[in-house]
């Protein structure tokens, strides 16, 4: 099944007809966004916790939830007919602290290094700069990052519903310590880890190319 809805999109991305929202972005219909240049499927509604009810532990009702029912969310949610589904992945340096002031750091701070051939630095930091166009609030290359650059923020939402100016949970847990995990905030474009148990921060899905 999954062999053949592969292919479906394959095809979908070549084909002059397909629903194209952004150069990477092809709308799969059904409440699903396949990324081109991921290779993954995006669930279309980034608040679906909320829209679709969904209740447990650590879970509040405005969709915001700790990482644990993030993770717990995924590994059990059956969407489209698949259940493959998890959080955003990026890659963690293992470096110890973060410096905000950083504005084109490997994993930690503004304007994160997102991908550089195959290798995905940032699932989200990749979505939301390089495919939507965002900007993060210092610029690119200014250390200091004394005033804030011009059209910063989350402008661009594409295809997309429910995308908030908030704190979205990667899938990874901080290696320094483990208690804590990534995440990355669409409001000011950075990424930063914080508490697993912090429940200001909303989930949302990506699955593998389907």
């Amino acid at each position: 099944m999954k062999t053949a809805v592969r292919n479906w999109v394959l095809a979908a991305t070549l084909s002059a007809g397909a629903v194209v929202a952004q150069a990477a972005l092809v709308n799969r219909g059904g409440g699903m966004i396949y990324d081109t240049e991921l290779n993954i499927t995006w669930l279309q509604d980034w608040n679906y916790a909320k829209t679709s009810g969904y209740t447990g532990q650590g879970v509040d009702a405005d969709g915001r939830m700790t990482w644990n029912a993030g993770k717990q969310w995924a590994e059990n949610l059956v969407y489209g007919n698949f259940s493959d589904w998890r959080l955003p992945t990026m890659v963690d340096i293992g470096a110890p602290g973060c410096d905000h002031s950083f504005v084109g750091g490997t994993d930690c701070g503004y304007n994160v290094q997102t991908k550089v051939g195959n290798m995905v630095y940032s699932e989200l930091a990749h979505l939301y700069y390089e495919t939507l166009g965002n900007k993060a609030i210092c610029t690119p290359g200014d250390a200091v990052c004394n005033s804030a650059q011009p059209g910063w923020g989350l402008k661009n939402t594409g295809p997309f519903t429910n995308m908030q100016s908030d704190y979205y949970w990667s899938g990874l847990e901080y290696a320094p310590d483990v208690v804590a995990a990534w995440y990355f905030d669409t409001a000011l474009g950075f990424q930063v880890a914080t508490s697993q148990r912090d429940s200001r921060c909303m989930s949302w899905l990506c699955a593998p190319a389907m």
